[in-house]
């Protein structure tokens, strides 16, 4: 008797995440940047967006202003995986 199953791969393995940031650690992190400044908006809309996201920084560098939808349905076009991504922020 043959095993019937012996020709099926196995399930792929999930890796484990590397360690992130406590909520607290996330928060001093986006408190960091001085929002009295261009450079300092700047840093936090890429901190936020990164954080929130979960988008790589290459895609997030490779964004450009059509791929940002700003009429309430807060989606990010993604071009370099070709995916939608919603945009949650809390």
């Amino acid at each position: 008797m043959t095993n019937p199953v012996q020709n099926i791969s196995n399930l792929k393995v999930r890796h484990e995440v590397g360690a992130t940031f406590s909520r607290q650690q996330l928060q001093r992190l986006l408190d960091a940047p001085k929002t009295d400044t261009f450079s300092g908006l700047r840093d936090l809309a890429i901190m936020t967006t990164l954080a929130h996201t979960g988008i790589r920084l290459k895609e997030l560098t490779s964004l450009r202003l059509p791929d940002i939808s700003f009429d309430g349905i807060g989606a990010i076009t993604v071009r370099a995986q070709r995916i939608v991504m919603p945009a949650v922020f809390q």
